[in-house]
């Protein structure tokens, strides 16, 4: 049937984890109260915005990939013939118009944040995916701004008020980090594959790998320094987050000592460190 291959397209798993970052964002900003009725239909249609998008953006990568497919996923809906290359396209489109038109019922600064979104995605599939660092530099913004977006969707104030409020205040330092420790692992990345890159001008190919190292360490090594942030000297979070975000910090020192070594245990090693560092976020959120 047609709808399992459309819904293969969609890769409901990646949607589904972009919709838990939504709602992440919003109990850091807003902790319990975002279970108040009027908060939480808020974030349940930020969380439906950010599950359309994706898949809007899973869907556009199968259009453009369709010849590497053919290759490397001859399974796919696309390269299998199950589906026609231009229903991955029309099927991106109105995802995307879906997830865009939905943001009209949260906030302003939520239908700016979305269109951004929205057009970074379709410029990475198009252009930016070939071109390294400012590729990575792009999956970075898109990983980070899902808490932000989470957050925001709680208020619905003007954009200048929104970003000075004290309750996005630990939200955009959850963005903040996440987009420092996702560059540093898009990085590492880049390095693990760069024999298999042929075409794509990554940032290994230009400066090498110790170079490269380097800036990804920096990277990681920024955003452990600014962990501190939500206790100190913010006093957003109580103890308890400083506590549990302790384990994370210290994947990404084991992360960042391995990268010349071995690439493909460092960029495991951080993103384990991310993900333990969202737990401390959750807790503290909550706590």
């Amino acid at each position: 049937m047609k709808w399992k291959e459309y819904l293969t397209l969609l890769r409901p798993l990646n949607c589904f984890m972009t919709s838990i970052g939504i709602l992440i964002g919003g109990i850091v900003a807003g902790g319990l109260n975002i279970f108040s009725l009027e908060k939480l239909f808020l974030v349940l249609l930020a969380m439906s915005v950010g599950f359309l998008a994706t898949g809007g953006g899973n869907s556009l990568n199968d259009y453009v990939d369709f010849e590497i497919d053919k290759v490397n996923h001859p399974e796919r809906p696309l390269p299998s013939g199950r589906l026609k290359r231009d229903s991955a396209r029309v099927y991106s489109l109105f995802l995307f118009i879906s997830a865009f038109f939905i943001s009209f019922l949260i906030s302003s600064f939520c239908v700016l944040l979305a269109a951004l979104n929205i057009s970074l995605m379709i410029l990475y599939e198009l252009s930016l995916k070939k071109k390294g660092f400012s590729g990575n530099l792009t999956i970075s913004w898109l990983t980070g701004s899902v808490f932000l977006f989470g957050g925001a969707a709680l208020y619905q104030d003007s954009l200048l008020n929104i970003l000075g409020s004290s309750e996005i205040l630990a939200t955009l330092v959850l963005s903040l980090l996440a987009f420092l420790s996702s560059a540093g692992r898009e990085i590492i990345k880049d390095m693990e594959d760069i024999e298999g890159d042929k075409d794509r001008d990554t940032l290994p190919k230009k400066i090498g790998k110790k170079k490269s190292s380097f800036l990804a360490g920096g990277f990681i090594l920024t955003a452990v320094l600014l962990s501190p942030l939500p206790y100190m000297p913010f006093a957003l979070f109580s103890w308890l987050y400083l506590v549990l975000v302790i384990p994370a910090d210290i994947l990404f020192f084991i992360s960042v000592s391995t990268i010349l070594k071995n690439p493909t245990f460092s960029q495991k090693m951080a993103k384990l460190a991310m993900l333990t560092a969202l737990f401390s976020f959750f807790v503290g959120g909550i706590a």
